[in-house]
């Protein structure tokens, strides 16, 4: 019998894009683990850290990689849905990680204008994800890097 060995699934895409429903599907497909940035700061702030959402989600991104890590020693796989916009910031952790010996996969959800749309025409559960009003899709309509082909 092979030695299975486990690894971290990097989710990558846009505010709307659906990744919790991606997220939750290829969790029960393998198994997994999922982190997510957005159920940790809402389950610790709310909405309640206004002009700090920026450094809390560095902090959240920061310790969830490390857990990620800790998980992935015990041998189960995990799904990281930490935004990941940058080509830096996913280079730099799927770098970090594999100079831990951790294998990586990135998955990209492509936001649609169906599921842009979606995200503010209907109530969503405040627990765990963000409300899409005119004035948040001008904050997340911000600059993302698509992954490329090397990614």
């Amino acid at each position: 019998m092979g030695v299975f060995m486990a690894e971290v699934i990097l989710l990558c895409g846009r505010t709307g894009a659906d990744k919790n429903a991606y997220a939750n599907q290829l969790k029960n497909q393998l198994n997994a683990v999922l982190l997510s940035c957005d159920e940790l700061i809402f389950t610790l702030y709310e909405d309640r850290f206004g002009m700090k959402h920026n450094p809390v989600l560095q902090k959240s991104k920061l310790y969830q990689v490390h857990l990620a890590e800790q998980i992935v020693g015990t041998g189960t796989n995990v799904i990281l849905d930490l935004e990941f916009w940058s080509a830096h910031e996913r280079r730099t952790i799927t770098q970090y990680l594999a100079e831990k010996g951790i294998k990586t996969q990135l998955h990209y959800i492509k936001r649609t204008e169906e599921t842009w749309d979606k995200a503010g025409n209907h109530p969503i559960d405040r627990k765990n994800t963000y409300f899409v009003d005119n004035i948040v899709k001008n904050l997340f309509s911000e600059p993302f890097d698509e992954p490329d082909d090397d990614e």
